[in-house]
């Protein structure tokens, strides 16, 4: 009979691509049950499926809108019936990719003979994180990111190059303060150069309410996609690209993902929250970071809260601000 691995990670877009790309990498003849946010999970099955199309794992939808976003007596409910859910799942460990403390007690509470593993605060890369709670089981069943399949990207007459033009917000939270705030300077930009139009073809990414961040833009040098597709969809739409433009955000993180091919770049702009943690995990794409260098980032303290920029007026997320139209540029030039 298979040991059973409970897994914790019902949040946000990109720890749900990073917590895919760890368990990736996991050869174990262990029963995986992964416990994730009902909105998210076809992305997570989809993640899942396209790193590994025969790792099976069972997965546990649930219902965490109250849990981080309702009043304490609904945050104490969820939480028991997350505990809850673990205990019936009868795991012989817990992987808890979640640092809130809260998390622990319940867990422990109401399961307190199954061994926890948990993430720690140490500033690594969150994929490390990850990986590490994942070789506590057994270090010798765990790959190495080299051993990544590398797809042979598609031949296409023109260079692709992929801009997510919003982000900064997902299941828990909006943080305006990631967002670039250049992006339609950017996008008139690379409108009014034919001769790169000749080369390039430009796909424009992100939610239906980002439209409001290119009103009034002429689009028709570009194709789209914006509020079109579903978080599966973009996911197989990343894949193909050979430039993906992005924030600090969920999507950055699938296309590290999905886009598996040494000449795939990727460039994701970091100002509030560090780069040392959060940026995309390398391999085998290009992931490249863009950052401005004051002495204020970053801000965000990686404990789950999204501060407000202390500074306003002409100093407000100038940790942003600074990064230039004509650097992004030259990223898709490179």
């Amino acid at each position: 009979m298979k040991m059973k691995i409970a897994i914790i990670k019902l949040a946000s877009i990109g720890d749900i691509a990073i917590a895919a790309k760890a368990l990736s990498q996991i050869q174990m003849p262990y029963e995986i049950h992964w416990i994730i946010d009902q909105k998210l999970l076809d992305l997570a099955q989809t993640l899942v499926k396209m790193q590994n199309p025969v790792f099976s794992v069972h997965f546990h939808p649930f219902d965490s809108n109250k849990l981080f976003n309702g009043s304490f007596l609904e945050k104490a409910k969820q939480g028991i019936a997350l505990a809850q859910l673990v205990r019936k799942i009868m795991p012989s460990h817990i992987l808890l990719l979640h640092r809130d403390w809260r998390y622990r007690f319940l867990l422990r509470l109401l399961n307190p003979e199954t061994p926890l593993h948990s993430v720690s605060r140490t500033p690594v890369l969150e994929y490390t994180n990850y990986l590490r709670v994942f070789s506590e089981l057994d270090p010798s069943r765990i790959n190495q990111l080299s051993e990544f399949f590398i797809k042979p990207l598609r031949q296409t007459s023109k260079k692709q190059v992929g801009i997510l033009v919003g982000g900064g917000s997902n299941v828990k939270s909006s943080y305006s303060e990631k967002r670039w705030p250049w992006m339609k300077e950017f996008l008139e930009q690379i409108s009014q150069n034919q001769g790169l139009l000749k080369t390039t073809e430009f796909y424009l990414y992100g939610e239906e309410k980002d439209l409001e961040i290119i009103e009034g833009l002429e689009t028709k040098n570009f194709i789209n996609k914006i509020g079109k597709l579903s978080l599966s969809e973009v996911a197989h739409d990343l894949q193909n690209l050979n430039t993906f433009i992005s924030i600090d955000s969920g999507l950055a993180h699938i296309a590290a993902l999905v886009m598996t091919n040494p000449a795939q770049k990727i460039f994701t702009l970091f100002g509030p929250t560090s780069h040392k943690t959060w940026a995309p995990t390398p391999g085998p794409s290009q992931t490249i970071t863009v950052r401005s260098a004051v002495d204020c980032s970053p801000c965000n303290s990686n404990d789950g809260v999204f501060r407000p920029c202390r500074f306003t007026g002409e100093e407000h997320v100038k940790c942003m601000k600074l990064i230039s139209v004509n650097e992004l540029l030259n990223c898709i030039t490179s």
